[in-house]
């Protein structure tokens, strides 16, 4: 397993993303642009929400796993701020509005749901640790 912590600021995805994205199975760089949204989408709402603005912990780690009898990225994130499930608590975008008259934001989550084949969220010793597996093609 490859892991590291990282200070949760906005300035930090391209270091978090390399990390990630260098740690990468060859036969899984394909999937390099799905782990940059899920690391963007994830960091910034860990930055803005859980830690509102200010530096805090953030630990990332990336393995291979077998499920569902297949292969697959598995992402971690773990944060230190406020309980929340982004997969049950975060809301769920009108998709039947336009696109004037949609609001900026609140997309992410609904399009990580889309572009994984599981995912879970825990919370032990007053840390969020979200993971989401991605299919290897």
């Amino acid at each position: 397993m490859r892991s590291m912590v990282f200070t949760a600021r906005l300035d930090k995805i391209e270091e978090v993303r390399t990390f990630l994205v260098d740690g990468l199975p060859n036969e899984y760089v394909s999937l390099t642009p799905s782990v940059d949204l899920i690391i963007e989408e994830f960091l910034v709402n860990v930055v803005n929400h859980a830690y509102k603005g200010q530096p805090g912990p953030l630990e990332v780690s990336l393995r291979q796993v077998d499920f569902d009898d297949w292969p697959h990225l598995a992402v971690k994130i773990m944060d230190w701020g406020p309980p929340f499930n982004p997969f049950e608590e975060a809301p769920q975008p009108d998709l039947t509005l336009s696109l004037e008259e949609k609001s900026i934001g609140g997309l992410g989550i609904h399009l990580v749901r889309h572009m994984i084949a599981h995912n879970s969220y825990s919370r032990e010793r007053g840390a969020n640790t979200v993971e989401v597996w991605i299919k290897r093609p």
